[in-house]
């Protein structure tokens, strides 16, 4: 009821991250800590990840900004998992995992969901990849971008918001 500070374990392998499953940001603490606290001031949220190296602690918005950078933002990343079938459903989960961690924990810099739209929805030729390689995952992450915009998650113009909910029309009406 007092804690000015919470700080979750992570338990992932050297694959995961925070990005990459929900159950993180469904059982955030700080939110629960904020609503039982008599100021409902939100407690500081730190994640420790144990590595072979040690174990590092950052706060949640530096994690989620180091997992986003390194991962679905990563050309080195995201190149190798669009080779798989299930690549545009991996970035489409993360993306609306990161949009989960905005909603529950308003930690997410708006940079990281406009990185995530140059490189994913701005590049005619990646656009076209996304949609032909699994055009449901790419409705999904378009759907993704608009909530983001419309909900106030990512600082962004109307244009963009009006030109990705154009490409989401299209891509439900090419799974019909």
């Amino acid at each position: 009821r007092n804690s000015d500070v919470t700080i979750q374990n992570l338990d992932l392998n050297g694959i995961l991250s925070i990005t990459d499953v929900p159950h993180y940001y469904d059982a955030d603490p700080t939110k629960v800590i904020e609503a039982l606290r008599f100021d409902n001031k939100r407690p500081i949220c730190l994640l420790a990840k144990t590595t072979k190296n040690g174990t590092e602690v950052h706060t949640l918005s530096e994690t989620i900004r180091i997992d986003s950078m390194c991962k679905v933002l990563s050309p080195e990343y995201y190149e190798v998992i669009l080779r798989d079938d299930d690549g545009v459903r991996e970035i489409s989960t993360c993306m609306r995992n990161i949009l989960g961690w905005s909603v529950t924990s308003g930690e997410v810099d708006t940079f990281v969901f406009e990185i995530a739209h140059s490189v994913f929805i701005e590049d005619p030729q990646m656009q076209l990849r996304l949609r032909k390689n699994d055009n449901a995952s790419f409705a999904h992450l378009l759907t993704t971008f608009v909530k983001a915009g419309e909900e106030g998650y990512w600082e962004t113009t109307n244009a963009k918001i009006r030109r990705l909910r154009e490409l989401k029309k299209y891509a439900d009406s090419s799974m019909d």
